[in-house]
């Protein structure tokens, strides 16, 4: 089978009203309703000392795990990740959102954050799901962000049994170029809420580590 005349061609159709690619983004923010989950809130310990927090929706008897990774600044409360919790999780699948550190609730134990290209943690914590549920399959879907994660994380798991299949949304495969878009026209409103957020986040590492030391950082 020739894949090579229909590898760019796409089924997909906005709805009514939502052809423009930021009111697709935005929508969602603005007029999907928040989830109201019972989750399981699991504080997983990683090798270095610290921890991450995955948000889990069980089913009685755990046959399948989908693990979602966020994207920049995302969590569970997430328009995207509730969505795909609550329609995976309708559909008899258990799911769980892994945080990467200091995205959910709680403040880290390590100055150390998370970037695009930090596979170790998703690695501890998918060996971990395998540990504990032996014989469930697990798949995985990554979101922007996350999809590079998960991308880059597949890559090295190679011929590895431990996830079945993955999904990558949105991926910024070149993030210089992705950089690049976001400084021009309306994408700068989407830049301006994630440095405002991950501003946020900055400052809250400073109030609890001596981040001067950790960036070597010179005071006046």
């Amino acid at each position: 089978m020739d894949l090579s005349t229909n590898i760019y061609q796409s089924s997909f159709k906005p709805a009514f009203g939502l052809k423009n690619k930021h009111l697709q983004t935005l929508y969602p923010s603005f007029f999907k309703k928040q989830h109201k989950f019972d989750f399981e809130i699991e504080k997983f310990y990683l090798s270095d000392g610290d921890f991450l927090e995955a948000y889990w929706l069980k089913q009685l008897e755990v046959k399948t795990v989908v693990v979602l990774f966020h994207g920049l600044a995302g969590s569970y409360k997430s328009p995207y990740i509730q969505g795909m919790m609550d329609t995976l999780y309708h559909q008899g699948y258990s799911v769980v959102t892994m945080h990467f550190r200091g995205c959910a609730d709680n403040k880290n134990n390590l100055p150390r954050a998370y970037h695009s290209g930090d596979t170790q943690d998703a690695k501890e914590f998918l060996q971990h799901i395998k540990t504990t549920y032996k014989h469930s399959k697990i798949f995985t879907i990554g979101y922007s962000l996350g999809a590079n994660m998960l991308l880059k994380l597949l890559g090295e798991l190679g011929e590895n049994d431990l996830v079945e299949a993955s999904v990558a949304i949105s991926s910024p495969m070149q993030l210089d170029i992705c950089a690049n878009n976001m400084e021009q026209g309306f994408s700068r409103f989407y830049q301006y809420i994630l440095i405002k957020s991950l501003r946020a986040s900055l400052k809250d590492k400073f109030d609890q580590f001596d981040m001067g030391k950790y960036l070597k950082l010179k005071k006046d």
